[in-house]
């Protein structure tokens, strides 16, 4: 790619131009030039055009290149400047070089003319860098020198021994001095009031190299203690020793004095403001809240971090905060604000208060107008208005009997019921004494002694009696009476609630009779049971002991067909036997007469591995298998032993019941949760879905009426639930049709 050159060309031959020109181009330079030959073009060329280079023939009829030369040097260009000459001599080639021309080059060697252009045009870009960078150093310069001579703050060089090597006119006016010279006479280690503070100054120095917000005091030229903040810079040699120190400084000597001032006030306002019961806040123009009192932020619910710096409209609710602003800085710059209001507002949680409110503007001088509001809380009051009015309306809309007595007993007070019940109006009676109106005689002396004993305790008392109307009625009363204290605590009064039970209690007799009555039939209905358990076990255990006298009597001459009677009569009677005991137990639990007697039982041996051994035989009447299986060390439980025994019973015996083929499984082990966990799982027909959800219920069976294929009560499983609930204990069914069945019982 060629490299475009703008050429000013200074010659009067052309030919001599396009030769330099295709030396250009063979150097892969692409030429803009413009060809002079005369003071007057060259001076045009000079001002209208830029040029990266000039390259100048050394004499000319009309022009020469020195005298070009001096013409680019009086218009102050930095340009590259290259004579080019078919007969100069060395020593005119050297004076050249000397007046500014930077080569010289001989017309019939112009191979050297690329190479010098790239020389010279690199040359020339350097020194124009250089020189920027010295222009740009000197405004820099320029601009320090003005900032350091015009800055408000004290700035100054001073040497470790505190001689000013430099310093403004700030700093001189700090101390006091008219000019930089007077201060620069003395020594900044001089002007310490306490010299302990520049020795401490030079030692975060040293061991910091920067210190910051440095405070100490100095003293002026005339005397006068002046307190200054310091900022100062550590200057090292190569050794690590401090030699200087640049910094600058500022006299707070005005803001400490109106600090102690302000300190002062603020002292005796912070009393008032921490101590006062009343929530403070203070508010600038723009309505952000400056200052809280403690008492602000517990009737605000926020913290004072939450509340200090943020708008004022903060604490309210959020619909109202652009309302709020507006009328904050409204009332300040109109000077208006309301002194005194009353008012409910809501807060930014949603509660509700009811403030009572005193603002005024508080001028302090030489500080912003604050606005200062001091909030009471008046909600507990206002809760309390509305709350009696709530009370007295409550009160004489109640159904029930209200009224107040003072301590002697006489009537201050009856609502409106009162009149209702008792036929008394309230101008009635007001001033007379309680017993003497509504007395009837159904309380003793004793009665009266027990009731005000208990309101001397300050105690509520309740109690029924019979009380008189005006029309001489007596009616069933339920009283509920306490006493009215004042501030002190002291009994200045009593009050009383009473209702009408005459009602109730009629109700009350007649469910007393019903109870006796249902108590009375349930008792006959127990004793009835008993008597009929006992009048069909007595011919039973008859039949059951002469059949198996007989049988074993006869039992070597007894053919199938006899032995096959004989085991009907005895399964038949045990079946007998089995219902009536079904149905006893059902009984004593539906009347709740079950007294548990609980002991440690062993699970296993004491009643499982019994039950097993006793159903074997009706399993294998039926060609079933009846096993057991236990993978536990220690079955002992808490229990009470006959409701256990009723549950495995009951379950091996159903599983016996019904199960025509296969067998009978009993697995006893710990669950996840370590409890004892016993199931009985059977191969017989199972159950179907729906009836699941009713297994539990008494006298079900899934199949019903005389055509059934099972016998029974349907009171065993029923039994079986209501022994796990009163042995702690959990069961669960799981149930297919003709798939079997398996009962779980965990005991907790």
């Amino acid at each position: 790619m060629k490299i475009p050159l703008r050429v000013l060309i200074i010659e009067d031959s052309e030919d001599d131009k396009d030769l330099i020109l295709l030396q250009l181009k063979r150097g892969g330079y692409e030429p803009e030039y413009r060809r002079v030959e005369t003071n007057e073009a060259l001076i045009n060329a000079l001002e209208t055009q830029t040029w990266d280079i000039i390259l100048s023939d050394f004499v000319m009829p009309n022009f020469d290149g020195l005298s070009a030369l001096d013409i680019v040097k009086s218009k102050d260009i930095d340009i590259p400047f290259i004579l080019i000459s078919g007969t100069i001599g060395e020593s005119v080639a050297v004076n050249a070089m000397r007046l500014g021309a930077h080569d010289y080059l001989m017309k019939d060697n112009l191979n050297r003319l690329n190479p010098a252009i790239e020389r010279e045009l690199k040359e020339y870009k350097i020194r124009r860098q250089r020189k920027q960078a010295i222009d740009d150093l000197t405004q820099s310069e320029l601009r320090y020198k003005q900032l350091f001579d015009n800055d408000l703050t004290g700035d100054f060089i001073v040497s470790v021994d505190g001689t000013f090597l430099l310093c403004n006119k700030a700093m001189a006016k700090i101390f006091g001095f008219n000019s930089i010279d007077e201060i620069m006479n003395c020594k900044i280690s001089q002007l310490y009031k306490n010299y302990n503070d520049r020795i401490k100054l030079l030692d975060l120095v040293r061991k910091n190299k920067i210190v910051e917000n440095y405070e100490t005091e100095y003293l002026r030229f005339d005397g006068k203690v002046i307190s200054v903040i310091e900022n100062i810079i550590g200057n090292f040699d190569e050794n690590g020793e401090l030699v200087t120190l640049t910094g600058y400084m500022f006299d707070i000597t005005e803001r400490k004095s109106a600090e102690k001032s302000l300190f002062e006030s603020e002292k005796k306002f912070r009393a008032v403001w921490e101590k006062s019961t009343d929530g403070m806040r203070l508010t600038n123009e723009e309505g952000t809240i400056i200052m809280v009192n403690a008492s602000f932020c517990k009737l605000i619910e926020k913290d004072e971090q939450e509340i200090v710096g943020k708008p004022m409209s903060c604490i309210y609710e959020k619909s109202r905060h652009d309302d709020v602003l507006t009328k904050h800085k409204l009332r300040f710059r109109t000077r208006t604000i309301p002194e005194y209001i009353e008012r409910e507002i809501v807060i930014w949680n949603g509660k509700k208060l009811f403030l009572e409110l005193s603002n005024s503007f508080l001028e302090i001088e030489n500080h912003p107008t604050l606005s200062l509001s001091v909030f009471r809380n008046n909600t507990d009051r206002k809760k309390a208005d509305e709350q009696l009015q709530k009370l007295n309306l409550a009160i004489n809309n109640s159904k029930d009997v209200v009224f107040m007595t003072d301590i002697e007993g006489i009537f201050t007070y009856t609502n409106s019921e009162f009149t209702n019940l008792y036929g008394y109006t309230s101008e009635e009676i007001v001033g007379k004494t309680t017993p003497r109106i509504l007395k009837s005689g159904s309380l003793t002396k004793k009665d009266y002694e027990k009731l005000w004993s208990v309101l001397l305790r300050k105690e509520n008392y309740t109690l029924e009696l019979v009380n008189k109307c005006k029309n001489g009625s007596l009616i069933d009363i339920e009283s509920s009476t306490d006493v009215i204290l004042d501030s002190k605590g002291k009994i200045i009064g009593f009050l009383a609630i009473q209702s009408d039970i005459t009602e109730r209690k009629k109700s009350e007799l007649e469910l007393i009779l019903a109870k006796e009555k249902a108590e009375e039939s349930e008792k006959l209905k127990s004793e009835f049971l008993a008597q009929i358990s006992h009048e069909i076990r007595t011919p039973l255990n008859i039949i059951i002991n002469n059949s198996s006298f007989l049988k074993e009597e006869l039992i070597e001459t007894l053919d199938e067909d006899y032995k096959y009677c004989f085991n009907s009569v005895d399964i038949a009677s045990k079946r007998i036997i089995r219902t009536v005991d079904l149905i006893l137990n059902m009984s004593e639990i539906q009347t709740g007469s079950i007294k548990l007697w609980e002991s440690e039982v062993d699970l296993q041996s004491q009643i499982i591995l019994p039950l097993i051994t006793e159903h074997s035989i009706l399993a294998k009447n039926k060609n079933i298998s009846l096993n057991f299986e236990s993978n536990v060390s220690n079955s002992k439980l808490i229990c009470d032993e006959y409701c256990v025994t009723q549950i495995v019973a009951n379950l091996i015996d159903n599983a016996i019941k019904y199960t025509a083929e296969g067998g009978v499984l009993v697995t006893l082990f710990m669950n996840k949760e370590n409890k004892l966990t016993l199931e009985v799982t059977d191969s017989g027909q199972g159950m179907s879905e729906e009836f699941l959800q009713r297994v539990f219920n008494p006298f079900t069976q899934e199949e019903q009426g005389y055509s059934r294929k099972f016998d029974g009560t349907g009171l065993g499983l029923a039994i079986v639930k209501k022994y796990c609930e009163l042995s702690n204990a959990q069961i669960l069914v799981e149930s297919k049709k003709d798939f079997g069945s398996k009962f779980s019982v965990t005991f907790n």
